[in-house]
């Protein structure tokens, strides 16, 4: 099999992803849209009586309600980018996928994709229908519908005022740091979800949450070394080229772990009972 990227191959090979994962993209999708919409219709019953009283509190409601959303969607991502290979549990799954006539970085490539995207748009259909049934349980307890889920949390995921910036960085910058962050995290969940063979959310969570720990702990207080030198090299640099070095960084880090994840994908064996892809 040629090691090159072949456009009709990967056509191919995502058209088979669609085809094997869409039950579970269906399942996956109907039972966020129930939680969800459990959640939200119970917020809405058990906080009808001040709603009633006070209209402009709608506002509110809505607003954290597209709070708890947004959270689910940042966990929900999280766990798209370590089930990039959840397709390789058992033997026979392994043999089917890893003997696909494609390359690998074609494979690896559909898997990335078909995890990432279609988990974001199982996220949108599961909020919009969750909305819809949040809508329908407000006609039935006679509130009417005063709010969207979905717009407002479109909304601040987009909205242009920002604390952060505003005091702090231009918007531009601001921008670019989010974009950075983002990128960071899900390459490292890539990354994770490439190296551990079984529960790679579970090893994820537990890793990051040491190892930000760890860092929290240790750039803590104005004494500590990292604190000092971290002072040190912002007055040294000064605002902007502290910045963008931070960026640069955190761009670098990035790539180097997605190309960690795919080199780990060629090293797959079709026999692995151990813990770790390697």
């Amino acid at each position: 099999m040629k090691t090159t990227f072949d456009i009709n191959r990967f056509m191919n090979l995502l058209k088979y992803e669609i085809f094997t994962e869409s039950k579970g993209f269906a399942r996956g999708a109907i039972g966020l849209t129930v939680g969800l919409a459990f959640y939200f219709m119970a917020n809405l019953y058990f906080e009808r009586g001040l709603l009633m009283e006070t209209p402009l509190a709608f506002n509110y409601f809505y607003g954290n309600l597209a709070g708890v959303a947004l959270f689910v969607g940042f966990a929900l991502m999280m766990v798209a980018g370590c089930s990039i290979f959840k397709n390789l549990l058992s033997k026979q799954n392994r043999i089917t996928f890893l003997s696909l006539p494609a390359s690998n970085l074609e494979k690896y490539i559909s898997r990335f994709i078909w995890v990432n995207v279609g988990y974001a748009i199982m996220f949108v259909i599961a909020v919009i229908f969750a909305d819809l049934l949040l809508a329908l349980f407000s006609l039935m307890l006679g509130l009417g519908v005063h709010g969207s889920v979905t717009v407002t949390l479109f909304a601040e995921l987009f909205e242009s005022k920002t604390v952060l910036y505003s005091r702090i960085l231009n918007p531009g910058y601001f921008s670019v740091m989010v974009f950075t962050i983002m990128l960071f995290m899900q390459s490292s969940w890539t990354l994770l979800g490439t190296l551990f063979r079984k529960n790679a959310w579970l090893w994820t969570l537990c890793i990051q949450v040491f190892l930000g720990t760890s860092w929290a702990m240790a750039i803590s207080g104005s004494d500590s070394f990292l604190s000092q030198l971290w002072l040190s090299f912002h007055s040294t640099l000064g605002h902007d080229l502290f910045f963008w070095t931070h960026i640069i960084l955190g761009l670098a880090a990035s790539a180097l772990m997605y190309w960690g994840s795919y080199r780990i994908f060629c090293r797959m064996q079709v026999i692995n009972n151990k813990w770790l892809n390697v």
